[in-house]
């Protein structure tokens, strides 16, 4: 009796370590290998943004015309008794202008060499194109020139010209692929154009601005 009792102990003993064997196999088969990949990898930051040395510049801004001033190098006060009407040649209005005195020959009766009209602008700024309106006018002789100050003086000379007509353009040369830029445009007449309509002969020369518009 009591030998069968230990064999009978001694197989439950058996067959719990066999059941407990299989059970843990069974869990070391389920679980999974370590294994190329397997293990977590850190990722790099990115590259925080920087400043590109090759970024465009800022383009020139687009002109503004804000006053309008005479300059007569060779007699300074020459006209200047007409200077009141010089913003009607910014007012946008081609119907009002500004009116030099009349003259007994194109220099300006032998008073002055030349008189410029000097447009200033808001700020430095792209020029692409010059128009010029005037009434009356035909011929004489004129330089148009940008400068960053308002004189002759270092001006750059653009276009050169007479009036065949009420209204003449002017485009104005790209430098290096860019607009030419200018702080000042200047209308210098050497030559005053001969004045139609009911004048006195005896006083034909002299000018009659409408507008001068920058673009």
């Amino acid at each position: 009796m009591g030998r069968v009792l230990v064999g009978a102990v001694l197989t439950l003993v058996l067959v719990a370590a066999v059941v407990l064997s299989v059970s843990t196999l069974g869990r070391v088969e389920n679980t999974p290998e370590a294994g190329p990949g397997a293990e977590p990898t850190a990722t790099a930051p990115a590259p925080a943004d920087t400043p590109s040395s090759d970024a465009p510049e800022q383009a020139a801004a687009a002109p503004v015309p804000v006053g309008i001033s005479r300059l007569v190098p060779g007699n300074p006060g020459l006209d200047a008794e007409n200077d009141g009407a010089l913003p009607q040649i910014l007012d946008g209005n081609a119907a009002t202008y500004w009116s030099s005195y009349v003259y007994a020959n194109d220099t300006f009766g032998g008073l002055a060499p030349n008189l410029a009209l000097v447009v200033e602008l808001e700020e430095e700024s792209a020029v692409n194109k010059i128009d010029i309106s005037q009434l009356n006018g035909t011929g004489g002789s004129f330089s148009v020139l940008l400068n960053d100050t308002p004189t002759l003086d270092g001006a750059t000379p653009v276009a050169e010209s007479g009036f065949t007509g009420p209204s003449t353009s002017f485009p104005v040369p790209r430098v290096d692929g860019e607009a030419a830029t200018a702080k000042y445009v200047i209308v210098n007449f050497t030559q005053l154009p001969r004045l139609s309509g009911g004048l006195q002969a005896a006083y034909p020369w002299g000018l009659r601005i409408a507008e001068i518009s920058v673009s």
